[in-house]
C-alpha cells in the first residue's frame, strides 16, 4: 500500500472513532505525510543512493550494481541469530558470475567473483564507492578446483556501507594506479596472478612497475 492510501485509512479512521472527527486531523495527516517522506529523503535519497533500495543486482548500461553491503547489518543479522556472518550472495546467470560479499574484520569487506569463463579477456574492472568515496579495482582470476574460474579484493575502508558496480571483462588490466590498488588489495593466491602478468610486460612497463611494487 502506497503512503498516500495509507494516510487517507488514517483520515477515515480518525473520523470515525467516536463518531466525530477532530478538526485539526486533516493538518495533522498532512504534517504527518510531509515528514515521513522527508525522513525516507534524509535517510536513503534516491539520486545519490540507489542500490541501497535493491534487493537484487540490476544490470543497467552495461553495468552490474550489486546491492548496497552495509558490514553493520551484518554483525547485527548474525549477533541476532547467534551466527557467524554469511556471506551476501547473488547469481548473476546473464554474465556466468556469482559474487559474494562478506565482511572481512578491520574495516575489510572481502569481495569473490566466480566466473564460468573468461574466454580471452582476464580482467575484470570493479568500481567500490563508500562512504570515503569512489575507488576503481581490477580483479585478476585463478582457476578453482570447482572447474570455475574465481577473483577476489579485500576492500579496505568499509565501516558502514559499500556499493559494487562491475563491468564487462576486459583484455587489458588497465590503468596503472588501479593496477596498483587492485595487487594491494589482492590476497596471496592472485597477488601470484599479478606477478605472472607482470614477467610477460617489459621492465620499464609502468604497469609491470606497479605490480612488482605497488606500495
Amino acid at each position: 500500500m502506497r503512503l498516500d492510501d495509507l494516510l487517507a485509512a488514517l483520515a477515515r479512521d480518525t473520523a470515525a472513532f467516536g463518531g466525530v472527527a477532530d478538526p485539526r486531523a486533516p493538518s495533522l495527516i498532512k504534517a504527518l505525510a510531509r515528514n515521513t517522506r522527508a525522513f525516507a529523503f534524509r535517510q536513503e535519497p534516491p539520486e545519490t543512493a540507489p542500490s541501497a533500495l535493491w534487493r537484487t543486482p540490476i544490470i543497467r548500461d552495461g553495468l552490474l550494481h550489486l546491492p548496497r553491503f552495509s558490514p553493520v547489518s551484518a554483525r547485527s543479522h548474525a549477533a541476532t541469530h547467534e551466527a557467524r556472518p554469511t556471506p551476501a550472495e547473488w547469481r548473476i546467470a546473464e554474465w556466468g558470475l556469482t559474487c559474494h560479499l562478506i565482511e572481512a574484520g578491520r574495516g575489510r569487506m572481502r569481495f569473490t567473483v566466480e566466473a564460468e569463463d573468461l574466454g580471452n579477456e582476464p580482467f575484470l574492472p570493479v568500481t567500490v564507492t563508500t562512504e570515503a568515496g569512489e575507488r576503481a579495482y581490477v580483479m585478476i582470476f585463478t582457476a578453482d578446483p570447482s572447474g570455475l574460474w574465481a577473483g577476489q579484493l579485500l576492500v579496505p575502508d568499509v565501516s558502514a556501507w559499500a556499493d559494487v558496480t562491475i563491468r564487462g571483462f576486459e583484455a587489458q588490466p588497465g590503468a596503472v594506479e588501479t593496477v596498483r590498488l587492485s595487487v594491494l588489495a589482492s590476497p596471496p593466491p592472485w597477488r601470484r596472478a599479478w606477478l605472472e602478468v607482470a614477467t610477460r610486460l617489459s621492465p620499464d612497463d609502468p604497469v609491470r612497475q606497479a605490480i612488482e611494487n605497488p606500495a
